[in-house]
């Protein structure tokens, strides 16, 4: 079920839990090709890693405009409850000194991500395609955005490893699958692993 972390505080943030025990190897969902956002052209073979796929971007922004008409309209709901700002590359200067500062070594430098938008997507500063090239750097998995995917939470670097129990498992053309990677306790949270960089 997707819901708030600690059901007495709606502010302990939402993520996706498990409502009975689960085996290492269960299939946690599967979410089929045509249920999911990605490039109008679209080879993974061909694919080219970035946080940032234009294509999907590009997607994403067809179907918002389609409105209603957009048959993806409950998973729409969800992208405009969304709000910008959890990217360091949108915080304030301030905010970004004051981060370095903190993290001294640890610390790499942040990506400019309306930059990319703009220059190597040529995609527009109207404020719905900001919105939605920062919403794919954040939920994407690569060049997909998954339904219930991208509802769970991640942990970052290698101290948090041992949080991770899910997998995405992708079969071009056919599904994406959320594996179990270990047993998780009824009423346990899906975390997927993810390099903070």
């Amino acid at each position: 079920e997707i819901r708030v972390a600690d059901p007495n505080d709606p502010s302990s943030g939402s993520g996706m839990f498990v409502n009975g025990s689960i085996e290492e190897g269960e299939v946690l969902y599967s979410i089929p090709w045509d249920l999911i956002i990605k490039p109008d052209e679209f080879d993974i073979s061909k694919a080219r890693p970035s946080l940032l796929s234009c294509g999907t971007a590009q997607s994403l922004l067809r179907e918002l405009r389609l409105e209603e008409k957009s048959t993806f309209g409950p998973y729409l709901k969800y992208f405009h409850s969304f709000e910008r700002g959890g990217l360091i590359a949108e915080w304030s200067d301030a905010g970004y000194d004051l981060l370095k500062k903190v993290l001294g070594p640890l610390f790499s430098a942040r990506s400019n991500w309306i930059k990319y938008w703009h220059e190597t997507c040529g995609g527009g500063s109207d404020p719905l395609e900001e919105k939605a090239a920062m919403y794919v750097v954040t939920r994407a998995e690569d060049f997909l955005l998954i339904p219930l995917f991208d509802l769970a939470n991640h942990r970052n670097g290698h101290m948090n490893y041992n949080y991770e129990n899910k997998k995405l498992e992708v079969e071009e053309g056919v599904s994406a699958n959320g594996i179990a990677t270990r047993d998780i306790v009824a009423g346990g949270e899906n975390y997927y692993f993810f390099y903070f960089f």
